[in-house]
């Protein structure tokens, strides 16, 4: 897809199915064709063997083993990638590859900062107005804003606008 279609950033997650059959949710910011996507998956399953029973049912290499959806706005993928992050209960299979990686450009260094007294204050003042809410799992905590950078110091606030406009 990077080479193809321009995709750059992107996160994946790997959870088993009911089954027992590997299911990967991926999350990008590029758009890409579904047919594309398609093709290229089958082709690596065909390619590793997964696909022969399928071919010898049906008579061709083409299931419907993708599906695609467009997130315009970023709440939306924010609640679908902290749904998918912090499940509960996930994997139940035993593995000893990733369950979750993205990319490179995803990795370098970005804007982050220790949760200080005073940040603590203004987050928990937003959690009490309203403004913000807890969602908890068993791996993590979340506080979602619709506007998170309110909850960060006078100072943080500039850097952080420093590094996004710079």
């Amino acid at each position: 897809m990077k080479q193809k279609q321009g995709m750059v950033d992107y996160v994946w997650k790997a959870e088993y199915q009911q089954r027992g059959q590997v299911h990967y949710h991926v999350a990008t910011n590029a758009m890409l064709d579904w047919k594309i996507i398609r093709w290229k998956w089958n082709q690596l399953q065909r390619e590793a063997g997964y696909l022969s029973n399928y071919a010898l049912r049906y008579g061709h290499y083409n299931p419907n083993s993708t599906d695609i959806h467009t997130r315009k706005d970023l709440k939306h993928i924010t609640d679908y990638l902290s749904k998918e992050m912090c499940k509960n209960v996930q994997n139940q299979k035993s593995t000893k590859g990733k369950v979750w990686d993205c990319s490179v450009e995803l990795k370098r260094d970005r804007f982050g900062d220790m949760v200080t007294f005073e940040m603590h204050s203004l987050i928990d003042d937003a959690i009490q107005h309203g403004f913000a809410e807890v969602v908890e799992s068993a791996h993590c905590t979340i506080i979602k804003a619709d506007n998170p950078v309110t909850m960060l110091s006078q100072s943080d606030q500039l850097n952080y606008h420093k590094y996004i406009f710079t």
